[in-house]
């Protein structure tokens, strides 16, 4: 255990550690969490954030009663699954993304944010709440835990 006067020796070997760990193992890892996270959502109706809006009279009349944002389960598919059509995850080094490509899934960005000209409220899919964000802490936590051991 260092004693308190090696603290700023310990915490520049934190530092190192983390700023040269690979994360792309923890990514990996997280990612599954992250597309559960998204899935609660749509099984949900809603996030963290709050509810989705009802559907409108006039949806239900047209496409008759579904699930919210999922009709034909393409927009579902993008952003929960690695093989659905439109989605987009990068692992790298140092940072993840995951995204839903526009051109596969044009209405996904106005389906999430909202689209006021066309009376659209936001239901927002694409969020993740605390317990992605705690997870993802505790995965990142044993991965620069293991590289400080190793560097010590």
């Amino acid at each position: 255990m260092p004693y308190v006067e090696d603290m700023p020796a310990l915490m520049g070997r934190v530092k190192r550690a983390i700023s040269a760990s690979d994360l792309s193992p923890a990514w990996a890892d997280i990612m599954p969490i992250a597309r559960h996270g998204f899935a609660s959502n749509f099984a949900d109706g809603g996030s963290h954030l709050g509810p989705w809006p009802p559907h409108a009279p006039a949806t239900v009349r047209r496409y008759g009663p579904h699930p919210l944002l999922i009709l034909s389960g393409r927009l579902y598919q993008a952003a929960t699954s690695t093989a659905g059509p439109g989605h987009i995850e990068i692992l790298d080094v140092r940072e993840a993304a995951v995204a839903i490509d526009l051109a596969a899934v044009p209405y996904a960005r106005a389906q999430n944010e909202g689209y006021p000209p066309g009376n659209l409220p936001a239901r927002t899919f694409f969020v993740l709440g605390d317990f992605v964000a705690v997870e993802a802490a505790g995965i990142l936590r044993k991965l620069v835990h293991t590289e400080i051991v190793g560097a010590m």
